[in-house]
């Protein structure tokens, strides 16, 4: 589309609109894709209602559905709100462009990396926000990166869990394994651990601001492809950085959801008696 993605095209409806769905159904993961698909023929051919092909959906399913409305709703209203006056972005626009590219900013962030709008007039703050849903990216088993919708709600979910004392973790009136949520604290630690080491390898690099820097590596490992204009700037070892924040982000989260759900597992021949540590 040119050297400025679709900045160009920041006012036109029906291309922001058509890219947006595609991007959102891209992110919603091939599970997602398949049991909409069987809900929506069962309740056809039964000719149940709305209410009833919903209930009939899976837990998974009902959580995608529900924690990317609510990641786009929030995403948009935060960029609106924190972009609302800024001159550089959508401070001119109309509302109703403001909505848009507000709501196309939010959908971008989480796996696209199409900019409607220029990425370095983005202030700080919206900046973090941006970081936040590139690094939780789609849902599993689609084309999206980041650590997955579903890994960030289990993660956040066993903490709330144990604040509220509660013995299990219950999503949509199921409960989810002790080992389903090990796997998402994993996932999170591997992914955060590694954003954070290639920050700062890539500050190392050069004269490389924090927000820049992190805006560039969270994008590069989440696989979405936004940038506040500082890969064409960065020296050798700095693009070496970004090119191993790409590659470990496209294959790392695969191998690493391969690793924790595959059936082989080491079983523990010994137990040992328990310690006594403090936390926190």
């Amino acid at each position: 589309m040119g050297p400025n993605s679709l900045m160009e095209y920041s006012g036109n409806g029906m291309i922001l609109y058509v890219t947006m769905a595609l991007i959102v159904l891209g992110g919603l993961g091939f599970v997602v894709w398949f049991d909409l698909i069987d809900g929506i023929k069962k309740s056809l051919r039964q000719k149940i209602g709305f209410s009833g092909m919903v209930a009939r959906f899976s837990e998974h399913t009902k959580l995608v559905l529900s924690i990317t409305a609510a990641l786009i709703l929030l995403g948009t209203l935060g960029i609106f709100i924190l972009e609302y006056d800024n001159p550089a972005t959508i401070g001119n626009m109309p509302l109703g462009e403001k909505l848009l590219n507000s709501l196309f900013q939010s959908i971008t962030f989480r796996t696209a990396g199409f900019a409607a709008i220029p990425q370095d007039a983005l202030r700080e703050v919206s900046c973090v926000l941006g970081n936040v849903l590139m690094f939780i990216g789609g849902s599993p088993v689609g084309t999206a990166g980041g650590i997955k919708t579903v890994t960030a709600v289990l993660f956040l979910m066993n903490g709330l869990s144990y604040i509220r004392g509660q013995k299990e973790t219950v999503i949509f009136h199921r409960s989810v394994s002790g080992e389903m949520m090990r796997k998402a604290a994993a996932v999170v630690m591997v992914s955060l651990i590694t954003a954070i080491l290639l920050l700062i390898l890539l500050m190392s690099t050069g004269d490389i601001s924090l927000n820049d820097g992190m805006y560039e590596v969270i994008s590069a490992i989440s696989t979405v492809g936004l940038s506040r204009n500082l890969t064409a700037s960065l020296n050798v070892a700095g693009r070496i950085v970004i090119i191993i924040a790409m590659f470990l982000g496209r294959i790392g989260p695969i191998s690493m959801a391969f690793f924790f759900t595959s059936e082989k597992k080491r079983k523990n021949t010994i137990r040992h008696a328990e310690g006594l540590f403090y936390v926190g």
